[in-house]
């Protein structure tokens, strides 16, 4: 439980602690770089160990085992990863696109946070 705790509680605190900074002083206390590795970190690295390790394949009627169910995740992997990608690449582009590409990478971005707000409310966690 600790490790679970440190792998989803640092980066998270690394995050807040930068923002404070930069709220107060108007200076970021990290580097782009590492800033850059905790984002790929948070978006890519944790919900791969919760699909990978924590999310059961087992669907019993009687035990609080999947997630999701066992037809259906593929439906949810594909969006989880859409809405990584679109993070991923308004993260990392350098100039606006055109507007159709803008949209849909919003509209991903918008549903990806819908998306987990919905997957909170299924496993009754809410880390705030």
């Amino acid at each position: 439980m600790e490790l679970v705790l440190l792998l989803f509680g640092l980066p998270a605190a690394l995050v807040t602690i930068d923002f404070i900074k930069f709220v107060i002083t108007g200076k970021r206390l990290y580097g782009k770089e590492l800033i850059r590795f905790v984002d790929v970190i948070v978006v890519v690295v944790l919900p791969l160990f919760y699909l990978i390790f924590i999310d059961i394949n087992i669907n019993d009627c009687c035990w609080d085992s999947a997630t999701f169910s066992p037809d259906h995740k593929l439906t949810i992997y594909v969006l989880v990863a859409l809405c990584v990608i679109a993070y991923l690449y308004s993260s990392f582009k350098k100039t606006i696109t055109s507007p159709i590409v803008e949209i849909l990478v919003n509209s991903l971005l918008l549903g990806g946070i819908v998306l987990n707000i919905f997957i909170a409310i299924q496993i009754n966690e809410f880390i705030i």
